[in-house]
């Protein structure tokens, strides 16, 4: 396959793309390039349409997975993929995610030369076709995500990171622009913010024995220190944003008592990561609470109720229609 740069402009990105593209069985490659100039290794061109954000991240990084399990179970010993972007999204700091993911080189559409040649091209998907997009695009099958859940804990080296019984993580966020041309600071970034660490004082009052990190969510964190971040924790706490996706990588080992859990302070009526959740292994469980855009007393409470139970539960929980919604223990 031959691309061709193109200096026309388009909000179409993938559709400029296939336009400037050449069969190499029906294009005479000698008289403008090389046949042995071609790029051998197999490369996965994709569009992130999204804010390229933990989770929209995350869902595109899925898709091309799938592209390139595709790919290994054609090609005998095949090692590493490269990625093309074909977006005009920045260098961020989960690029580094692609590479540890795929073992190949990462390029940005603008970084090719005038006509590039590739020997094997595969498409993958917008990420918003995503199985685990969270829209009830699927039925949540936990057994198809684990290849790539375990792909992922490998090439991090965060398998073997073992989980704490009474290890709490909360995640606050710093508040972001979400898009250059937004007039202000995102609703969903506000959640919390400033309060958090009157949560973290409630929980030790109520579980004196709870070990606290207390973390603020930027874009300091590479993906695989995120990754480790979350693999000792049994409670996961953070605001409704793409911290959330973080609760796919909790370690749900069958061979651990008990389960996990991840609580989502939100003011939407919908959210993707209670459909995402489904997505891990049953001994997983995610609840959501409603918060305006400070923490108060009342939410401060049903959050304690929940780790304090959870805490104290050494076998499986279970969702419960009891006061407050409360996680209780299995009979």
């Amino acid at each position: 396959l031959l691309l061709q740069a193109s200096t026309g402009l388009s909000l179409h990105y993938l559709e400029s793309v296939l336009s400037s593209m050449k069969n190499s069985l029906s294009f005479n490659a000698g008289a403008d390039i090389d046949a042995t100039d071609c790029e051998a290794t197999p490369t996965l061109f994709l569009t992130r349409y999204e804010y390229v954000h933990l989770f929209h991240t995350f869902t595109d990084v899925y898709n091309a997975y799938e592209a390139y399990q595709l790919l290994a179970a054609a090609t005998p010993n095949l090692r590493a993929v490269n990625v093309v972007f074909l977006d005009g999204h920045p260098r961020g700091h989960l690029d580094d995610m692609w590479s540890l993911i795929f073992g190949g080189q990462v390029t940005h559409v603008k970084q090719l030369k005038d006509v590039t040649c590739y020997q094997s091209a595969v498409f993958v998907p917008a990420g918003y076709t995503c199985p685990l997009f969270g829209e009830d695009i699927c039925t949540a099958m936990p057994v198809l995500a684990k290849p790539f859940l375990d792909h992922v804990l490998k090439v991090t080296n965060t398998m073997d990171i073992p989980r704490i019984d009474n290890k709490v993580i909360i995640l606050e966020q710093v508040p972001t622009v979400t898009h250059p041309r937004s007039d202000g600071i995102s609703t969903e970034t506000k959640l919390g913010v400033g309060t958090m660490t009157k949560l973290q004082t409630a929980i030790l009052q109520a579980v004196p024995t709870a070990d606290i990190e207390f973390v603020k969510y930027d874009e300091t964190l590479t993906f695989a220190q995120q990754i480790k971040l979350v693999r000792s924790a049994s409670v996961l706490i953070g605001a409704y944003g793409p911290e959330q996706t973080l609760l796919f990588f909790m370690n749900n080992d069958n061979n651990l008592a008990g389960t996990t859990l991840s609580i989502e302070l939100h003011n939407e009526s919908h959210s993707m990561y209670s459909e995402f959740a489904k997505w891990k292994e049953a001994s997983h469980l995610h609840k959501r609470i409603f918060v305006n855009e400070i923490l108060e007393e009342k939410d401060i409470a049903t959050i304690v109720d929940m780790v304090k139970i959870k805490l104290s539960c050494k076998r499986n929980l279970k969702e419960t229609f009891a006061y407050l919604e409360e996680v209780l223990c299995e009979d």
